[in-house]
């Protein structure tokens, strides 16, 4: 996960400024021997920028389809999450199946 953090940090900042960021940099350097030398090989490489940026720009992750969720089933699959407390403010306890989130 840190490596390809790193490698999109990095990315960035060949897109946005031409050149990696002090806090990239720094980034990098706190990184395990090993993975460090990884991607330094990738990102400090001048000839190689074109790789990362190619890498960056066509990257899709790997995620699962999106599941379809009863509505009915939200307050307990939020229960004891941030969102839940969220949840009872937008609806305020009215019926789930008839119910439009309010507006302020």
């Amino acid at each position: 996960m840190w490596e390809h953090r790193l490698k999109c940090l990095a990315a960035v900042d060949f897109i946005s400024q031409g050149r990696l960021s002090a806090g990239t940099v720094e980034f990098l350097q706190a990184c395990p021997l090993a993975m460090r030398r990884r991607v330094a090989e990738l990102v400090l490489d001048p000839r190689r920028h074109a790789e990362l940026i190619e890498w960056y720009l066509s990257y899709e992750p790997d995620l699962p389809p999106p599941i379809e969720v009863d509505r009915a089933d939200l307050p307990r699959l939020l229960a004891g999450t941030p969102l839940a407390e969220l949840w009872d403010q937008q609806f305020d306890g009215r019926n789930l199946e008839t119910a439009v989130p309010a507006t302020d």
